[in-house]
């Protein structure tokens, strides 16, 4: 299985009990993060492979600087999420799970992503942010610029997240 980004609430993310004890800790923690029960459709991206969490934090901080990108750096890709509030990036136990949850600011995720984006003369729009990830579906492709196909689909994810007032989660 690869990595997903996903947009929507923890009752769509996880199982339960664990789901509702998310929901649960991020709302008391971060009231009005969208981690409660919603109506709206889960959103999720295209399968990517592992290696392209690494490969774009590695390249983004390289184009960056070292320090100027400090949510997107901030987590694993295994058990995190970006937010809808205003945080500092950190961690939140939650039961039910030996592994904490990594937080940080979907708002600040946004712009830094972007900011990687015009370095790179890379779309940073919806309509060109999906068109980058339909250029890696071609067979001959689909294992070049993990980096960038990462960057297409995490961008797009936290857009919409931003747009639905929801978490972007980053789990396995």
């Amino acid at each position: 299985m690869g990595l997903t980004f996903q947009v929507g609430s923890a009752e769509q993310v996880f199982t339960e009990p664990y789901a509702s004890n998310v929901a649960a800790c991020l709302a008391q923690m971060f009231p009005g993060c969208g981690a409660e029960p919603s109506e709206q459709e889960l959103w999720y991206s295209s399968e990517l492979a592992w290696s392209g969490w690494s490969s774009l934090q590695t390249r983004a901080e390289a184009v960056l600087g070292p320090g100027n990108a400090p949510h997107l750096l901030s987590m694993q890709a295994w058990m995190g999420a970006y937010l809808p509030v205003v945080l500092q990036p950190g961690t939140v136990e939650v039961e039910g799970n030996d592994k904490a949850l990594d937080v940080a600011s979907l708002g600040d995720l946004v712009p830094e992503l972007e900011t990687f984006g015009h370095a790179l003369g890379l779309a940073v729009d919806l309509a060109g942010l999906e068109a980058l990830a339909d250029k890696y579906d071609d067979d001959d492709l689909c294992d070049d610029d993990m980096d960038l196909q990462t960057y297409a689909q995490l961008l797009q994810g936290a857009k919409i997240a931003l747009e639905r007032g929801q978490p972007l989660w980053v789990v396995k």
